[in-house]
């Protein structure tokens, strides 16, 4: 993939008689099957506050981290089976982490997570994982009328019931892993020092989250197990393949006239806010295309098109992979008792305050590496600002842009470049020129020479030839637009949709109170979540970790919780109090 010199035409053409399209094969018995287990900081939330999660994605034979899947999907559902919002994330060696923003127009009720690789979609057994969470609005008038209600004790409805209490959460217990803290009680705003010590190195080493939360002292009460689903059987659905280098974008060509699956036609994919990612691909004999996005890019909106003269015959059929199991879901009621409202109005007023101190209490987004534009540097490039500016695309092709003209070929105008190399052949100057704006590929190139050229920015050009998965190009023209915001018209034949990247990854934020924080000393510090580390790599026989208590008194819980390298599943807590 990358430019060719004359002298390595030859190799292009050879490879290019190779079909090298990607075919299913009928055989997947061998690859390991995948489950999911998450961990998160608690299952009973106050609007205004954030869910920490933790995802493993493991080898459903021996517990061991799964090296297959690189992408993780993830919902919230409410109980009207509605999302509520769409995470992607990228797996490194089985492991990922997100976070979720609850904002104040969620209404009381019971939630569902839900986490699935898209290999997860051809297991019969277990498509999905599938969490509950309660969220709690106070600020809307309906929960004030018809959920904080007195509740009975002997009612028997399909329903979970938040009461007050004192006890304790239980917890799972493993000896081999200590958590030690200096001290039982802690005053406010003050120093923890926490040693983890692990007394069997080599069997308990692995990647842990660590959780420090202050214990709510409400209970809920489920009066009946909630159902993980309903349905055992899978839904009928495109067959999954795993995404083993990064995010697949999948579907078919088919004729218009006859709905016949067509074979061996050049797609293209490019997201147009990206510039940098441009992708084409030919179909295998069953019509399917594949595209694989291992790279980072960013929101946009993905654009797929047949490049071929006569693409208004063909029709694209893109796959759905969404959620299938919607209608299989079981919610429960949640009835809230009176004798929690002042731990409510206590809650609420602390995330309010938190919540108008964010901006000085973001957590550090960990900036994606962008690559480069795919065709590398170009030969040269024409920012057109530095020049006069011209009515017309065609007058700036002829006053500013050089080495590349317009040319009446059959009937049609088209942007061609002149390669002396390529003029002195037949075969190398018949080839298509690769025009793109704003990374998106124009094979009608009036569209193009029709355009505002006020809104072109710059002008690039590749000089050589070309070769770029399934094709050769004599050169690329490659024009970027000051916004970003060409679109193709809706004439020319395509699919588009808008897509999400998948999430930043984060250093979250850990209040101190030192010399390098002491700005903060003078701000509200309403925390009840005082410390969330999602990869945690305990390797060594001791290690230690120090954060900061809050002006929130009560009972806190300090939470280990991961799984060993070989594939031991590992809980283990310790509590302090802060006065």
């Amino acid at each position: 993939m990358g430019r060719l010199n004359t002298f390595t035409f030859i190799t292009a053409f050879l490879l290019l008689s190779t079909n090298n399209s990607f075919c299913q094969s009928n055989d997947f018995n061998k690859i390991p099957k995948e489950e999911i287990f998450v961990v998160i900081n608690t299952d009973l939330f106050v609007v205004g506050e954030t869910v920490f999660y933790k995802l493993f994605c493991l080898n459903k034979e021996n517990n061991s981290l799964s090296k297959i899947s690189k992408i993780a999907y993830v919902i919230l559902v409410n109980d009207q089976r509605e999302i509520i919002f769409e995470h992607k994330l990228k797996l490194n060696n089985g492991i990922t982490n997100g976070d979720y923003y609850i904002p104040p127009n969620l209404k009381t009720g019971n939630y569902k997570l839900i986490f699935y690789t898209k290999w997860m979609n051809n297991n019969k057994e277990v498509p999905f994982y599938n969490l509950d969470i309660y969220i709690i609005n106070p600020f809307s008038i309906e929960n004030k009328e018809t959920n904080v209600s007195n509740v009975s004790e002997k009612e028997n409805i399909d329903s979970i019931r938040v009461k007050a209490s004192n006890r304790l959460p239980l917890i799972n217990i493993d000896n081999n892993i200590q958590l030690i803290t200096n001290t039982d009680t802690y005053k406010t705003r003050s120093k923890v020092s926490l040693e983890l010590k692990n007394r069997n190195r080599h069997e308990d080493s692995g990647n842990y989250s660590i959780s420090v939360r202050k214990i709510d002292p409400i209970e809920i009460v489920k009066k009946h197990s909630n159902n993980y689903y309903k349905s055992s059987s899978i839904k009928k659905n495109n067959f999954s393949l795993p995404e083993i280098r990064g995010e697949i974008i999948s579907g078919t060509i088919l004729s218009k006239t006859n709905t016949l699956p067509i074979a061996d036609i050049v797609v293209a994919l490019s997201i147009s806010e990206n510039g940098n990612l441009f992708k084409n691909v030919k179909t295998n004999k069953f019509g399917k295309f594949y595209f694989n996005l291992y790279e980072d890019y960013k929101d946009g909106v993905l654009v797929i098109q047949v490049l071929d003269v006569n693409s208004e015959n063909y029709k694209i059929v893109l796959d759905d992979f969404s959620f299938k199991y919607m209608d299989d879901l079981v919610f429960n009621q949640v009835k809230l008792n009176p004798n929690i409202k002042e731990w409510l109005l206590q809650k609420s007023i602390s995330n309010q305050i938190e919540s108008s101190f964010f901006d000085v209490k973001k957590d550090s987004i960990l900036i994606k590496n962008m690559p480069e534009v795919f065709y590398g540097e170009a030969s040269v490039e024409f920012l057109l600002d530095d020049y006069k500016r011209f009515s017309t695309l065609k007058e700036t092709f002829i006053e500013v842009i050089k080495g590349a003209g317009i040319r009446k070929i059959k009937g049609k105008r088209k942007i061609v470049l002149f390669n002396p190399e390529t003029e002195l052949n037949s075969l190398l100057s018949s080839l298509e020129t690769l025009a793109l704006i704003d990374g998106i590929p124009i094979q009608n190139h009036e569209i193009l020479l029709d355009y505002n050229v006020g809104k072109i920015e710059k002008v690039s050009i590749i000089n050589e030839i070309y070769f770029y998965g399934p094709r050769i190009y004599n050169g690329i023209l490659a024009f970027k637009t000051k916004q970003g915001d060409f679109s193709l018209p809706y004439s020319v034949p395509h699919k588009r949709m808008n897509i999400v990247s998948p999430l930043n990854n984060k250093k979250y934020f850990n209040q101190k109170y030192n010399a390098s924080q002491n700005e903060l000393s003078r701000i509200p510090d309403f925390r009840a979540q005082l410390l969330w580390m999602p990869n945690f790599n305990l390797n060594k026989e001791s290690k230690e970790i120090e954060f900061y208590t809050s002006n929130v008194k009560g009972m806190f819980q300090i939470v280990l919780e991961g799984f060993t390298h070989r594939g031991r599943y590992i809980k283990q807590n310790k509590y302090f109090k802060v006065e």
